[in-house]
């Protein structure tokens, strides 16, 4: 919940942000379907598999949804002043 937590001054610039691919809305097209597998082909593999490269692909136009959208179960413990969960539509249940 960037818009809730800001990012502490001394630690730098803030890491980019980083999706969950378990939860992944985006509107495809022929362009972007061959663009992807042009650039799978030349990336190598990385720990977290298609997570990982959708968030370099999309790097530039990623836009995060409400929390309400796409709530992670770790973040309800960990953050639980953040989360109006009586407005919650989805919950993702992720090994966080």
């Amino acid at each position: 919940c960037p818009n809730k937590v800001t990012w502490p001054a001394e630690l730098g610039s803030p890491p980019p942000l980083y999706f969950n691919a378990g939860m992944f809305v985006f509107e495809p097209s022929k362009l972007t379907y061959e663009n992807l597998l042009q650039t799978l082909q030349i990336t190598p593999p990385t720990p977290f598999a298609e997570q990982d490269f959708l968030n370099m692909f999309f790097e530039k136009v990623y836009k995060p949804i409400p929390l309400i959208y796409n709530l992670v179960l770790a973040m309800l413990c960990q953050h639980p002043e953040n989360v109006e969960l009586e407005q919650v539509k989805v919950v993702y249940y992720c090994a966080a």
